[in-house]
């Protein structure tokens, strides 16, 4: 049967030239999804086809390989105040980029600030201005705090969702092609954030991506949003990987929050709840944790405040009659604690979204960033039906006031049950400690909300106490934090609760502690660029010298475990992105070389890990696979 081919170009384009997927492999997977059976002489003929077509039109030069339509703007010379740096004709054509007939840059690498004020100066620069930022996009932050400030005004915003010459997504191949690996989410996702807050003005469209992700951003469920995503697999064929993924992140942030805003909501409420209203708890509850689990399986990184705040949800206890609801689950909320802290920890991390992400992040309910909440009132006819969910986000308590426990109703009826959160009195009479570590009852409780944990953290290495020493040989007669731990601390929390504090002591300002010799080596251990450098000084020589003086053998187990383990990590999410980003089957020559030394290093670490039985997530195995 004759098949029309121009409904699978886009795809197949995708495949063969931006994927570089072999043809067989690219009519395999034709063959899969659309049941079409041609041969490779066929694909390979339509291709050329295709090819020949597209060379015989008349195309203006553009930063990618030209646009749909032309840019409704007036003419403007090279002699702009705020531009005559970056279009002055001294500039040859072939140093030049051409954005459209009225813009030209430098082809050399330029300052944020500089780029900044280019699309500033111009009356053009409006429906370029994103092109221009990802196109010239470097690593360090800079750009990434102009792009923040451009989303903040509608003008430039209305342009985000221009599709290509192909119909795929603009922005998002600028960003496939210009943005490291590692910030492609946190800049598609500011994107995607801000065309969200922007939808009642979004501009007429015939892209059925575009149809696609509006229709995601009205649904009222994480199924249905899935769905609509995933069907017919028309996003990530028309768009890409990395707009579906950014669009699930973002669709995923909004649910997020107001499913906990519900759940805080019945928390506001004094006095009795019935069944049905703890029913409605808990199933804001589940599907909290549903979309939580996802997010993780697909390895979508969520702003840090998210994996602080579902503590609350994680950690709620329901001591139902029917046994009905699952027990705390501890891994879980260990892991995002330690993804909280991780976030906030990373100085050059970006996935945070250029937040000032500190103890104070603030809560879900008090953001206000663009694109923040599902229920804005400008989209709560979209995202919020039910007068019930309204009338929950107008009785959302403020941070300040929100109560530490949530009392409900007791065994008296039948059809009523109770439910306590667990306040921090009751987490630290839950640690049944001893009078002379009584100093843990504080730790444990801030590391289990997450209140404040870093800065108790940085308190310790500042303060001068007689009681406790960490990495000081010089306190006399006290006992070493990591031993306190270790007798102390359940032995399913020992792990979990060292990794927080190393973490928070990799992030201290060492002119505000006393940072003795073993504090400024084990940070130069927990900062090696390499498996085989962190090896190096791992010597036992060096874990002599610093830690056994220090503290007992079990206790300098514990903390060499611990630092393997999050130095380990570190690299391995290094070294994934860099296969991710130049994978096996497009690499040649020195390329092929850098991966299978970035595959050795990888398996190097996880048998590392086999060999001391450190438990790891089970992703890192997963992604060995595929490499494999």
């Amino acid at each position: 049967m004759q098949r029309n081919w121009d409904i699978y170009k886009a795809e197949v384009e995708r495949l063969y030239i931006d994927e570089g997927k072999p043809m067989r492999e690219v009519r395999r997977i034709l063959n899969r999804r659309h049941g079409l059976t041609a041969s490779v002489l066929t694909y390979r003929l339509t291709f050329d086809e295709w090819a020949s077509q597209k060379y015989k039109k008349k195309r203006r030069p553009s930063a990618d390989e030209g646009f749909v339509e032309d840019p409704p703007i007036a003419r403007i010379g090279s002699s702009s105040t705020n531009s005559e740096s970056l279009s002055t004709p001294s500039y040859q054509a072939g140093n030049v980029q051409h954005f459209c007939q009225e813009i030209a840059i430098p082809s050399s690498p330029l300052d944020a600030s500089d780029v900044h004020a280019f699309i500033q100066g111009h009356p053009a620069a409006p429906f370029h201005a994103f092109e221009i930022l990802l196109t010239k996009w470097q690593r360090g932050g800079e750009y990434l705090k102009v792009l923040t400030l451009l989303l903040e005004k509608p003008e430039y915003c209305k342009w985000i969702p221009r599709p290509a010459s192909d119909g795929r997504p603009l922005l998002f191949k600028l960003i496939g092609g210009h943005v490291p690996h590692e910030e492609q989410l946190c800049v598609g996702k500011l994107l995607l954030e801000a065309h969200l807050s922007n939808l009642d003005t979004a501009m007429p469209h015939d892209a059925q991506w575009l149809t696609a992700w509006i229709a995601a951003c009205h649904c009222t469920e994480w199924d249905e949003a899935n769905e609509t995503l995933y069907r017919g697999n028309r996003v990530a064929t028309l768009a890409g990987d990395n707009f579906l993924n950014c669009a699930r992140a973002v669709i995923a942030e909004q649910f997020l929050r107001r499913y906990i805003q519900n759940f805080r909501s019945l928390k506001m409420q004094s006095g009795w709840l019935n069944e049905s209203e703890l029913l409605e708890a808990e199933s804001c509850r589940q599907k909290y944790l549903i979309i939580l689990e996802e997010c993780r399986y697909a390895d979508l990184t969520l702003r840090p405040e998210f994996y602080r705040d579902s503590l609350e949800i994680i950690e709620a206890q329901y001591p139902f009659a029917d046994n009905r609801h699952q027990p705390r689950s501890v891994d879980l909320a260990d892991e995002c604690r330690h993804k909280y802290l991780q976030l906030i920890s990373d100085s050059g991390s970006t996935v945070a979204c250029n937040k000032d992400v500190e103890d104070g992040v603030p809560d879900l309910e008090a953001n206000n960033s663009v694109g923040a909440s599902i229920q804005d009132s400008s989209s709560s006819a979209r995202y919020s039906d039910s007068p019930g969910v309204r009338q929950s986000i107008e009785t959302v308590e403020s941070p300040t006031t929100r109560s530490e426990t949530w009392t409900m109703n007791s065994a008296r009826e039948s059809e009523r049950s109770s439910i306590q959160l667990l306040s921090q009195d009751v987490v630290a009479q839950e640690c049944g400690l001893p009078m002379p570590c009584a100093f843990l009852n504080t730790l444990i409780s801030k590391w289990r909300s997450l209140k404040g944990f870093r800065t108790y953290v940085h308190g310790l290495l500042q303060e001068e106490r007689s009681d406790i020493s960490i990495f000081d040989s010089r306190v006399q007669c006290a006992r070493n934090l990591f031993d306190i731990i270790h007798e102390h601390v359940p032995n399913n929390e020992q792990n979990s609760l060292t990794k927080a504090i190393l973490v928070a002591f990799s992030t201290a300002n060492l002119d505000l502690c006393r940072h003795p010799p073993t504090l400024v080596w084990w940070l130069t251990l927990f900062s090696a660029s390499s498996w085989d450098e962190f090896q190096r000084k791992l010597e036992p020589e060096k874990i002599d010298e610093h830690l056994r003086p220090l503290m007992s053998p079990a206790a300098v187990q514990l903390v060499l475990n611990t630092t393997t383990l999050l130095v380990g990590e570190r690299l391995l999410s290094g070294l994934k992105d860099e296969m991710v980003a130049n994978p096996y089957w497009r690499a040649t020559g020195d390329d092929m070389a850098r991966y299978r030394d970035s595959f050795k290093q990888y398996m190097d670490i996880l048998g590392e890990f086999r060999k001391k039985s450190l438990i790891v997530d089970q992703s890192w195995v997963s992604h060995a696979l595929n490499a494999m």
